[in-house]
């Protein structure tokens, strides 16, 4: 199922409004319509902590809005014994620069990444997805920092 859709169907399985998620989560009434309506809104426009709070409000998860493979996204396995994604990097044999020609993206960005992992919050999934396929990582390690589920 699209994450659009999963939103959508979690709402009304809430008994909840538009209106109501929408304010819950930060977003405007227009932004959370075009969440339901559009199947790349999730993906690739609304910055991953905008998500993880809409997730927040509807007791989802990242793994599952995305339907993420749960087994890279627990413990120690999405850690890697917890290198730094600089580490990773180097053990690659990559320069900062080649990273970010392969992302399409300016050097000082990757370096963001890897001196504040939580700075992937800033970007779309769709991003963080392309740097972790880069990176030979499971998406989880980069998505899941933080993440928690709220019971409703």
């Amino acid at each position: 199922m699209s994450p659009n859709h999963m939103v959508r169907n979690r709402r009304i399985e809430l008994g909840l409004e538009e209106s109501e998620v929408a304010s819950a989560a930060g977003f405007s009434p227009e932004e959370y319509g075009d969440i339901e309506l559009h199947q790349s809104e999730l993906t690739s426009t609304i910055a991953l902590f905008r998500v993880k709070r809409l997730c927040e409000v509807l007791g989802l998860t990242i793994t599952s809005l995305f339907e993420l493979p749960t087994s890279a996204a627990s413990g120690d396995e999405v850690r890697l014994g917890r290198k730094s994604l600089a580490d990773l990097r180097r053990e690659r044999g990559w320069p900062v620069q080649q990273l970010a020609d392969e992302l399409g993206m300016e050097e000082w960005v990757v370096e963001k990444i890897e001196a504040d992992e939580s700075a992937v919050d800033q970007w779309p999934f769709d991003l963080a997805a392309r740097y972790a396929e880069q990176m030979g990582l499971p998406v989880t390690r980069l998505t899941n920092t933080g993440e928690k589920q709220v019971k409703r």
